[in-house]
């Protein structure tokens, strides 16, 4: 082991706070330097106009880069591959949802995902007594992360994974064309689909969005067998209405937990939040820090706006697996103050309307 990757470790083995600092070091030493960086990030050095090794120091000084998010969308895959995880083949390609373009790519290393969703789970499956059980992820796959963290997750669960096909490319093209009619049929066939796993395997945790469980409560009969088989709803995508979610748990499917996860492709993961019940004020997300961090912006100036307030989300990832600082989202949140983390913590997410001149269809998400 190369003594680049031997630090990392031990950085991501401490408790972050008094060595954060040494933590970004490390990242930028391993992905700038001839012998562990990516051919991506030493080609874009020459542009930067500064020196990374040099002169970032603390996560205050990524702010430095530029955002590099639109060339994700064309980059030779191969570019991303760190030179200090050579020989590692656990390695698969994932692609963006295409909500602001086409798509972008990027490499998810299998440690990676594992540590991810470990964390993810952390505070389920450290409770004792927890249920277990079989996971409907009725959530885009393919070649989206999001059905592989949820494939794993659903291993920790102590079950299998169910899956149905949904293609949010489809969707949204259906609804930036105005076909509404076909959005209606396509939504039937997803809840089609869902309610025949639903009914007919044993299922305790579904995943899905909101439109989608919108949906599904439709049914009287599909809501009287998820009040007896469900333990725990998760709802992913970006915009999630409180207050429909607390009339749901509460008078549509009582004695379920509800719980969100907020994720995309450039954070090469996902937040997550806090339980969702009748005392929510909010819906609060924390990031798995030091790794995945949030900085929440003005749109004009982007300035990091006040706590409390709400701006454009700015993700950075920053790992030996992969390096992509400073890129804004299309979503906006609330910030909150980080707890004992890098970065700060997130409130009431919501898609920004229109985003780098285009506007933000969410379609089933």
């Amino acid at each position: 082991m190369n003594d680049y990757n031997r630090n990392i470790e031990m950085l991501e083995k401490t408790e972050f706070g008094e060595n954060s600092d040494e933590f970004v070091q490390a990242i930028i030493k391993w992905h700038f330097s001839e012998e562990t960086g990516t051919d991506f990030w030493l080609s874009i050095e020459k542009e930067l106009g500064f020196d990374p090794i040099r002169d970032v120091k603390t996560i205050e000084d990524l702010k430095k880069f530029p955002d590099v998010s639109d060339r994700l969308r064309t980059v030779p895959i191969h570019h991303l591959l760190p030179r200090g995880l050579k020989g590692n083949s656990n390695i698969s390609v994932y692609e963006s949802g295409g909500t602001t373009g086409e798509p972008k790519y990027v490499v998810g290393y299998d440690e990676w995902i594992e540590k991810l969703v470990d964390w993810r789970m952390s505070g389920y499956l450290n409770k004792p007594g927890r249920p277990t059980g079989n996971t409907l992820a009725a959530v885009p796959t393919g070649p989206h992360i999001v059905g592989e963290i949820n494939r794993l997750r659903a291993q920790k669960l102590g079950g299998l994974c169910f899956t149905i096909d949904i293609d949010p490319r489809w969707v949204k093209r259906l609804i930036s064309k105005g076909d509404m009619s076909s959005v209606r049929d396509y939504s039937a066939h997803l809840v089609s689909q869902i309610k025949h796993t639903l009914l007919n395997q044993n299922i305790r945790f579904l995943v899905t969005t909101p439109p989608v469980l919108r949906e599904l409560v439709k049914c009287p009969e599909l809501v009287s067998h998820m009040r007896n088989t469900l333990t725990q709803i998760t709802l992913g995508g970006t915009e999630i209405d409180l207050d429909e979610v607390k009339f749901i748990s509460g008078e549509i499917l009582p004695n379920i937990e509800f719980s969100a996860s907020y994720g995309s492709t450039s954070a090469l993961g996902l937040s997550r939040s806090k339980l969702i019940d009748e005392e929510s004020t909010q819906i609060e997300y924390d990031s798995f820090s030091p790794f995945i961090t949030y900085d929440v912006v003005k749109k004009n100036t982007l300035e990091t706006v006040e706590y409390g307030q709400r701006g454009l989300v700015v993700v950075s990832h920053l790992s030996r697996y992969a390096f992509y600082p400073r890129i804004l989202e299309r979503d906006t949140a609330i910030r909150l103050r980080g707890s004992g983390m890098m970065g700060d913590r997130l409130a009431n997410i919501a898609a920004e309307q229109i985003f780098s001149g285009r506007k933000v269809i969410e379609g089933v998400y």
